[in-house]
């Protein structure tokens, strides 16, 4: 059975499910672990498998735009979640996928004591592939993509770069190019100033070290 909790020395909801050593699952871009609940009902006959809801959206009100998302202030949220559960000197088991692969390489990084053993599934630690360079050049369009076109064109330059098709860019429908306008005119209008996301990368290929902070990309 599933248990949903509260602790007040971790400040949102998280789920636990099981019995057995600690595994924490830290969800990709989407911020919740929605589509493991398989996976999850399976490690929970040898874990206490806990779940969590990064951002909130499950569990918050949505009250304006997510802003831009780093990699250390997740794994912060994490560890802060793995003290409220863990005794002083216990380790947990942490499962990362897509972005949140990402996260667990950073936990582990920075807060090695806590975790007896990581999985990073699928991390898109793109500064590490031998064609590095090409590979950000992709996301940094995918990024221009979806804030002048949508996420429909966006995601349709994404797979094809993912899957190393070629792509050209189609013309733009004129209400969709006069929305796009009005919507970066609305934006700076708002805000003067929006920091531009960018990949997490790493310095070292076999040391899964993160670079300095800063911003991550989401991959749907």
């Amino acid at each position: 059975m599933r248990d949903r909790r509260y602790d007040q020395h971790y400040d949102g909801h998280y789920d636990v499910q099981g019995s057995g050593p600690l595994l924490l699952v830290i969800p990709g871009g989407a911020g919740h672990p929605m589509g493991l609940d398989g996976a999850v009902a399976r490690l929970s006959e040898r874990f206490t498998v806990v779940t969590y809801d990064p951002l909130g959206l499950s569990r918050g009100p949505l009250d304006g735009p997510v802003g831009d998302q780093r990699v250390e202030a997740w794994s912060d949220r994490a560890h802060q979640l793995l003290d409220s559960l863990l005794p002083d000197g216990e380790s947990a088991c942490v499962f990362g996928s897509s972005s949140g692969g990402i996260v667990a390489l950073d936990l582990l990084t920075r807060y090695p004591e806590r975790l007896r053993r990581v999985v990073a599934h699928e991390p898109p630690s793109i500064g590490v592939l031998p064609d590095a360079a090409r590979q950000h050049s992709m996301i940094t369009e995918v990024y221009e993509i979806h804030r002048t076109e949508g996420v429909a064109a966006a995601t349709a330059r994404l797979n094809a770069g993912l899957e190393g098709r070629s792509w050209e860019r189609g013309p733009r429908p004129a209400s969709t190019a006069a929305t796009a306008a009005r919507t970066r005119g609305a934006s700076r209008s708002r805000t003067p100033e929006r920091r531009r996301t960018r990949p997490w990368t790493s310095s070292s290929a076999t040391s899964c070290a993160p670079s300095p902070p800063t911003p991550w990309t989401w991959t749907p």
